[in-house]
């Protein structure tokens, strides 16, 4: 009897995944003045530009290439429209993964400051890079399975 490995290729690339957009969280987030701005919008627009970027030219490249995944992805069967295309929705993706997070960190702070009873200011769950990381593969496995679940029923129509 054999006996299932825990660690898939699919898990393999979730942790690559989930460590990149850590490391791409602490660089933007905590190395340029955008972690300490007050417009929010900006911070979501840039970090998910860069969240962006690493993926398309660094992440996929590497899950595609060393792990055995679902999203193996062919660039050189695409045109030259089909890849600007492809790569706008990755950054529109990761820009909406990023909102995400940031509504997620504020339903976590308003929830536990109303909860414990603390002043309005308080931020009592800050952003940091692993729970940032943590979120971001959890939306991202999310919306990839919504995703893959409408193609797979468009396609039997």
């Amino acid at each position: 009897m054999k006996k299932a490995r825990f660690f898939t290729e699919e898990r393999f690339a979730g942790i690559v995944r989930w460590w990149s957009a850590a490391a791409v969280y602490f660089f933007v987030g905590w190395g340029t003045s955008l972690g300490s701005q007050t417009s929010v919008i900006d911070f979501v627009f840039f970090l998910g530009l860069a969240i962006g970027i690493v993926e398309m030219f660094i992440v996929a490249p590497i899950i595609r290439n060393m792990f055995n995944t679902r999203e193996g992805f062919y660039w050189r069967q695409k045109t030259v429209w089909q890849q600007a295309g492809i790569r706008l929705v990755i950054v529109f993706r990761s820009m909406f993964i990023v909102s995400m997070i940031v509504l997620t960190y504020d339903v976590i702070n308003i929830a536990a400051i109303r909860i414990v009873g603390l002043h309005p200011d308080t931020v009592l769950v800050p952003g940091e890079p692993i729970l940032f990381g943590i979120f971001y593969l959890v939306y991202f496995t999310l919306l990839a399975s919504i995703t893959r679940r409408f193609i797979d029923k468009t396609k039997e129509k």
